[in-house]
């Protein structure tokens, strides 16, 4: 009986083990027949979904459509959105060039001397001109004040405020493309992030110190705001951008107050708004002026006065023709700014057929375009033109491409009908994209390969001055003097500048007015009145020190062929290079190699020289 138990506690123990088995494998076999109906389904629907795919990044039918079914078009997420452009902007902040010497001297320098105490001052910071506002430096000096607490470098404080930069401008963008997803529809907004996020101009503009970058901004966020009718953000931006930045920006506020005023008649709201920015803007402005000029000071009014008030104004700095426009305006903004000038014919066009696409939002939602072509209209005509004055307009120059591009596709579509017209439009919408990425990404490689030698070789030269230290007799507490002369323009700022060096100019074939340093050992240097600062441009020989008493020396193996402006780097007897990078030779270089990058062919149609900098040589 004992036998007998065993042998039925065995039998009962295989065939719970079979049974054990037999649940795994069929669990095992459906789990196998789910996977293989998933690739199945899978594999058969690959092609469809990559079609479907294409179709709702680059538009079809239902883009160019009205009404309800336009807004079900795919459009990518705010998060995307966000992520694209803070990729962007933060690769702006590490390889964008400095290409105005005004922010290096105007901005940067002034930030330097408010945190770390020396600097250098342009005539537009004396008490006696008083043409700038310390609140504009302090609106990016908090973060400098902050880091610089922390960070021992002052180059690594530099990148850490471009970022901060960055991701401001992303934003700004964020905002601005979440409003016109909102009122312009799916396929606009589309094209407005692909505009945007691979132009030139907003990759340098995002992280320019510049009134013109912060203009930009505001630009964006006023846009925004009146499109979505938010009335005191829009009017505070603006006010911002007036008082706080460059006055003439007003123009982008005109329209503004034109929809609130008389679309939503709303004028004590307007005027309640416009008192109370003016309030709180002017009373940080002028509290911080007087702590710096130690004197009542309003700069927007003072830079009025001088650049239309006066005989000379801004002329002095260089006149161009309108082909200067043109020909920035196609390389910062590419294929946007060229469909900017089809806007205005296009919605003659659908105004005439009577198109349904304008009932919708015609004319109080394309009010804000008024402000570009009020830009145009005012800077075109000015003799003084510079590249950056078109940065406060670059995003309405994106929104007005993208908005020809749709009308385009919308007038197509109501001539005439089919499958091929759909794919046509497709297409076109895709080459736009396309043409305009390419010529981007390729105008950005250029200027970042061409020409940021002029940062790096002050990197380089941390790293050197670092590690020869203990070894070179004008380290340590003693001052080394860095000369620079006909390439003064493009010095980055004293951020770049190791510790214990000066930057000292010397004589070159510029002959206008060279900034000064902020003097030292004085109780306030920003209230000190100086009588070797003019207005009118002209030559001031004091700024300039003899090359002996030069250390170091930065210049390029690029001919001038004048004697105040040698080839220093070729006197070995006196000079010896201890960093070097090279630069684009601009004359020796083809126009369009210089512009554009190509790849291969740009190696053969470009020519580069030694930007370097120079060690005397001790006898």
């Amino acid at each position: 009986m004992v036998n007998s138990a065993r042998r039925r506690d065995v039998t009962g123990s295989a065939k719970k083990s079979f049974a054990h088995k037999i649940t795994a494998a069929r669990a095992n076999n459906a789990e196998r027949r789910e996977r293989e109906d998933e690739q199945r389904l899978t594999s058969s629907t690959l092609k469809d979904y990559l079609h479907s795919l294409f179709v709702h990044v680059f538009g079809t039918t239902s883009s160019f459509v009205s009404g309800a079914e336009r807004d079900s078009a795919y459009t990518p997420l705010n998060s995307i959105a966000f992520k694209l452009f803070l990729i962007c902007r933060f690769c702006s902040a590490m390889m964008s060039n400095i290409n105005d010497c005004d922010e290096t001297f105007n901005y940067w320098e002034p930030l330097h001397f408010v945190i770390f105490g020396k600097g250098f001052q342009t005539w537009e910071y004396s008490p006696q001109y008083a043409l700038r506002s310390y609140a504009f430096i302090w609106l990016y000096g908090w973060v400098v004040w902050l880091f610089q607490q922390v960070l021992e470098s002052r180059l690594v404080v530099f990148f850490v405020l471009r970022l901060t930069m960055a991701f401001c401008c992303a934003f700004c963008e964020l905002l601005f493309y979440r409003a016109v997803t909102k009122v312009y529809g799916c396929s606009v907004a589309r094209l407005l992030l692909i505009f945007l996020a691979f132009s030139p101009g907003m990759f340098s503009a995002s992280v320019a110190f510049l009134p013109s970058s912060f203009c930009m901004n505001m630009t964006m966020l006023s846009t925004a705001a009146v499109l979505l009718s938010k009335n005191f953000l829009a009017v505070f931006s603006v006010a911002s951008s007036v008082l706080l930045a460059w006055p003439f920006s007003a123009i982008t506020g005109l329209p503004i107050a034109l929809d609130i005023l008389f679309f939503q008649k709303k004028v004590k709201q307007f005027v309640v708004y416009s008192v109370l920015s003016f309030c709180i803007i002017m009373s940080f402005m002028s509290s911080l002026d007087f702590y710096y000029y130690e004197t009542f000071v309003v700069a927007p009014f003072n830079i009025v006065m001088y650049n239309v008030f006066t005989s000379h104004g801004p002329d002095l700095y260089g006149t161009e023709s309108v082909s200067f426009y043109l020909k920035n305006g196609f390389l910062n903004m590419a294929v946007a700014f060229v469909l900017s000038f089809t806007l205005i014919p296009l919605l003659c066009i659908h105004y005439l057929v009577k198109s349904k696409c304008l009932n919708s939002v015609f004319p109080r939602k394309w009010l804000p375009l008024l402000s570009l072509f009020l830009w145009f209209a005012v800077f075109f005509l000015q003799a003084h033109k510079e590249e950056r004055f078109l940065a406060p307009v670059y995003p309405l120059i994106a929104l007005a491409g993208a908005l020809s591009v749709q009308l385009a596709s919308k007038l197509v579509h109501q001539l005439t009908s089919g499958a091929g017209t759909n794919r046509v439009l497709s297409l076109f919408n895709f080459g736009c994209m396309l043409v305009h990425v390419i010529l981007g990404v390729s105008r950005i490689t250029a200027q970042f390969v061409g020409f940021h030698a002029h940062m790096d070789v002050y990197g380089d030269f941390h790293i050197w001055s670092e590690q020869t230290a203990t070894e070179e007799k004008f380290f340590g507490s003693q001052n080394s003097v860095l000369c620079i002369g006909r390439e003064w323009h493009r010095f980055p700022s004293s951020f770049f500048l190791p510790d214990n060096f000066t930057l000292e100019f010397i004589r070159s074939e510029f002959k206008g007015q060279l900034p000064a340093h902020y003097l030292e050992n004085v109780e306030k240097p920003s209230a000190v009145v100086h009588h070797h600062f003019n207005d009118m441009n002209k030559e001031e020989e004091s700024r300039y020190v003899e090359i002996a008493t030069c250390n170091y020396l930065l210049d390029s193996l690029i001919p001038s062929g004048s004697e105040l402006e040698p080839l220093y780097g070729a006197s070995l007897d006196k000079w010896k290079p201890v960093v070097a990078r090279e630069i684009l030779n601009p004359r020796a270089s083809h126009p369009l190699c210089r512009a554009f990058y190509l790849p291969v062919l740009s190696q053969w149609c470009t020519r580069y020289s030694s930007y370097l900098i120079l060690q005397s040589v001790v006898t």
